[in-house]
């Protein structure tokens, strides 16, 4: 058991108040990126439109790949701030500095203050981090109900939460982080459930522990359901079809959307795939990694706190090695674990804290020249933001939007922003037809396409051609956009 630690609202204001300026610092300067963000963003967009809270929607259609958390707290935001990609990955950025301080606090109940802090600092300053904190997109939140519950089933299952009325907090904590890790991102977060499991048999109270977890458990489901009937009631069971059985159940057993391995020599090759990609993602704590591997095998796993970190490790990475859609992302919620591990055996051999020190500094350094030089000159690669800003205020609020060959979803929330109307998918051959209809009315087309168009030799017509990447598809492309004012 550690000794007693000092006091703790003072490191833990601070990790909170250092991470959040870490994240945000450039997040205004880099348009939303690939499809998610934009997706999120404009989704939540749509909510304070509609004034509908319990069905998301995107371009005026259902989307259901995600629960509402994320939304809710864009919105939150949106009002407090005003609609900005700023305000879309301002959730993100908080999620990531409470998952810090609950890293902190945790690691304070295993090993101690010093290896705590370190490990809060390695997961901030972690490549992986970095990326979903910027992010407007539902990973950090559901990492930090992860990592909460995760702390929570420590404390019940090793009888140290403080007596009854400790205990009640952390049943209460366990039940919400529950609740809210399944309004982030739907089931990831059980996953928290098998670690406490096996720590409280470890402990000799498996028994007595189940019924309570049953009864969390339950607890979050209900609270959940608040929501969920509703939605699925709405929507005639689609909610649940599509969010739980296409993207939970579909991730499972098949490659969605590209991201994995179509036949079985693929699969069977990709297995090892987090064992290689976690090199890259945990940077720069992935460089003591040779280090605890080979420490935890020499020492055998002495201590409940080992075993129950290294628990939670085999349970993400296990389940996800299996499951047939990879991202590197996927595991991200074991690495508030990874952190704890990592700092706290380097520590323990008597290694010198320079080392976690140049790390930390190294990377919050590197990646500060990227906030503050690569975003600003990567946003000028972005083709649906530069000719959202082309456009600039002849885009007007009654404005008919269109687009051909290119149907991303950051062009519908870059022309959004101005105009509330729904992006129209136009055929090729329709464009010409389409922008001739009365009323104001864009069109963004392939350039090569829009040299076919024959615009009317008359004021009130625009024209804006860019080249920039399509990110998602990984291609350059060219693209006009083709304007009438009325």
């Amino acid at each position: 058991m550690a000794p007693p630690a000092p006091p703790f609202r003072r490191p833990a204001a601070a990790i909170f108040l250092g991470a959040l300026a870490f994240h945000v610092i450039g997040a205004w300067g880099l348009p939303l990126v690939d499809r998610d963000e934009p997706r999120f963003a404009e989704a939540s967009r749509e909510m304070i439109e509609r004034g509908d809270y319990v069905v998301p929607y995107f371009n005026g259609d259902f989307r259901f790949d995600k629960p509402p958390l994320t939304y809710w707290m864009q919105v939150a935001c949106y009002r407090a701030f005003g609609e900005s990609e700023l305000s879309a990955r301002l959730p993100s950025a908080v999620a990531a500095s409470l998952t810090a301080v609950v890293v902190l606090a945790f690691g304070r109940r295993l090993f101690g203050p010093r290896p705590a802090l370190w490990a809060a600092l390695l997961f901030t300053v972690g490549a992986q981090t970095v990326l979903h904190a910027k992010g407007a997109v539902a990973d950090m939140p559901m990492v930090l109900a992860f990592t909460v519950a995760s702390w929570s089933g420590w404390e019940l299952a090793t009888d140290r939460g403080g007596g009854r009325g400790g205990a009640r907090r952390w049943w209460a904590a366990l039940a919400g982080s529950l609740a809210l890790g399944f309004l982030a991102k739907g089931p990831i977060v059980w996953l928290a459930l098998p670690p406490i499991v096996l720590l409280a048999r470890r402990e000799g109270r498996g028994r007595g522990l189940l019924a309570g977890l049953a009864a969390c458990f339950l607890a979050s489901i209900a609270v959940v359901a608040l929501w969920g009937v509703p939605a699925i009631v709405r929507t005639d069971g689609r909610f649940l079809a599509v969010g739980l059985g296409k993207h939970v159940v579909g991730r499972s057993v098949v490659a969605l959307e590209g991201h994995g391995a179509k036949s079985l020599v693929t699969y069977l090759l990709l297995l090892p795939f987090y064992f290689g990609t976690v090199l890259l993602t945990f940077l720069p704590g992935s460089v003591l990694l040779p280090f605890l591997v080979r420490r935890l095998w020499r020492r055998r796993l002495p201590t409940p706190a080992n075993a129950y970190l290294l628990a939670i490790l085999v349970t993400v990475f296990g389940v996800f090695t299996f499951v047939r859609t990879k991202l590197p992302h996927y595991v991200l919620p074991a690495f508030p674990a990874l952190a704890l591990l990592v700092s706290a055996h380097w520590l323990d051999e008597g290694r010198a804290e320079r080392v976690l020190r140049r790390l930390v500094v190294f990377a919050a350094a590197v990646w500060l020249v990227v906030f503050l030089v690569g975003f600003p000159l990567a946003a000028r690669r972005f083709p649906a933001y530069r000719l959202a800003r082309e456009a600039g205020t002849r885009v007007t609020e009654e404005m008919e939007i269109g687009a051909s060959g290119f149907l991303e979803p950051s062009l519908v929330w870059q022309l959004r922003a101005r105009t509330r109307r729904t992006l129209v998918e136009l055929a090729p051959g329709a464009v010409g037809e389409w922008l001739s209809r009365p009323g104001p009315r864009l069109a963004v087309v392939p350039t090569a396409a829009a040299r076919d168009l024959v615009l009317p030799a008359e004021e009130g017509w625009w024209s804006f051609s860019v080249r920039g990447f399509n990110l998602p598809r990984g291609r350059s492309v060219d693209l006009t956009l083709v304007l009438r004012e009325r």
